[in-house]
C-alpha cells in the first residue's frame, strides 16, 4: 500500500496542466516542499472538512456539541495517505476547471481561530477588556473554561488583529437563564460588531463605540442588523420586518456564521428550535458598502441590568478568508 501511495504521489507531484500561472505551480510545489519537511503540514483531508468536522464555509455539521472533535477521516486515515488524497483532490479541482481560488477557499487555513481549550485566555489573539466605570459590584468580562468562553455583564472578546479582507465569521453559542424574575424582557443579548474599531463607551451600559452591529435579541426573539456611526444607529434589516420568529432557548448550542464581503452581510444560524433553514440561505441580509475606520471583530453580552446578571458561552471561533464580491 505504502509503495502504491508514494507512487501516486509522484505522478501527481508532476502534474502540470498547461494552463496554470507560474505562480500557482510555485505554490503547488512550495505546499508540496512544505509536506515533505514536516511530514504533518501540508494540506490534509482535515483541512478539507474542518478539525471540528464542520464545514465552516459551505454549511454548518448538524451534529452540534460544544467541544471540537478531529473529523472522522483523520482518526482512519494515515498522514502519508490523507497528503496523497489532498494532492489527488487538487489535481481533480484543476483537471475540472475549478480553479485555485475555489481550492485555496477549501483548504486555506483559517485566519484566527480558538476552541478555548487550554483554559487560557490567548493575549495574542484577542485585546483585554475595554476600561469601564463600574456601576456593580457584579463580576464583568471574559473567563475560558470547560473548553469554552464565557462572556459575564457585558464581558467583550475582541480580535486583535484587524480584517480588511472579506470575510466568514463563525461561532457557537449558548446563553444562560440567569434572571431571577426569569422575566423574558431580561434575558441575555448577544451582539457581533463587525468592522469597528472594538472601543466601548466607558459609562453604563458600555456599548461599542461604531462599526456593523449583528444583534440577536433571545427576548424578541428576533434579529437585527445596525450600523452605529458617529454616535448614530441606523437599523438596516431586521427578522421582525419578515415576519419571522427566532427561537433561541437557554443552555442549547447554536451555531452563527456571519461574512461580510465588504458591501454585504449575510447571516446564518442553526439552532434547536430553528432547525436547517438557515444553514445554506441566509437568515437576514443587508448591503452595507459603508466604510469604517476600524476593521476588528467584537462580541459580547447584555450588561448586568435590574439586579439581573447575563451570561453568555462561546466556542470553537474561526475566521476566514472569502473570495471579495466584484
Amino acid at each position: 500500500m505504502t509503495d502504491e501511495i508514494e507512487k501516486f504521489e509522484e505522478e501527481l507531484r508532476s502534474f502540470r496542466p498547461r494552463d496554470l500561472s507560474d505562480a500557482v505551480r510555485k505554490r503547488i510545489r512550495d505546499e508540496l516542499a512544505a509536506g515533505e519537511a514536516t511530514g504533518d503540514q501540508s494540506p490534509s483531508a482535515n483541512d478539507l472538512v474542518g478539525t471540528s468536522g464542520q464545514r465552516h464555509e459551505l454549511g454548518f455539521g448538524l451534529a452540534g456539541g460544544a467541544q471540537t472533535q478531529r473529523a472522522w477521516f483523520g482518526r482512519f486515515v494515515s498522514t502519508r495517505l490523507r497528503r496523497a488524497l489532498t494532492i489527488a483532490a487538487l489535481g481533480l479541482a484543476l483537471l475540472t476547471g475549478i480553479g485555485w481560488t475555489t481550492w485555496a477557499f477549501l483548504y486555506d487555513p483559517p485566519l484566527l481561530q480558538d476552541d478555548f481549550n487550554d483554559r487560557s485566555f490567548d493575549a495574542n489573539l484577542w485585546m483585554p477588556q475595554p476600561e469601564v466605570d463600574r456601576r456593580f459590584k457584579e463580576p464583568m468580562g471574559v473567563s475560558e473554561r470547560n473548553r469554552y468562553l464565557k462572556l459575564v455583564n457585558r464581558g467583550f472578546l475582541i480580535t486583535r488583529r484587524e480584517f480588511r479582507e472579506s470575510i466568514s465569521l463563525s461561532f457557537d453559542w449558548s446563553w444562560s437563564e440567569l434572571s431571577p424574575m426569569l422575566d423574558p424582557l431580561y434575558a441575555d443579548i448577544l451582539t457581533v460588531a463587525l468592522r469597528t474599531t472594538g472601543n466601548a463607551s466607558p459609562r453604563h451600559p458600555y456599548e461599542i463605540s461604531d462599526g456593523l452591529l449583528v444583534v440577536f435579541y433571545v427576548w424578541g426573539p428576533f434579529m437585527q442588523i445596525r450600523q452605529r456611526l458617529d454616535g448614530q444607529d441606523t437599523v438596516l434589516g431586521s427578522t421582525e420586518d419578515a415576519g419571522l420568529k427566532l427561537p433561541i432557548p437557554a443552555d442549547e448550542w447554536h451555531k452563527i456564521r456571519i461574512t461580510d464581503d465588504g458591501e454585504t452581510i449575510s447571516v446564518y444560524m442553526y439552532g434547536p428550535e430553528i432547525g436547517d433553514r438557515f444553514t445554506e440561505k441566509p437568515l437576514l441580509q443587508v448591503r452595507c458598502p459603508q466604510k469604517f475606520e476600524g476593521h476588528h471583530i467584537a462580541i459580547y453580552n447584555r450588561e448586568f441590568l435590574n439586579e439581573t446578571p447575563h451570561e453568555s458561552l462561546i466556542d470553537n471561533v474561526v475566521v476566514r478568508a472569502i473570495p471579495r464580491k466584484h
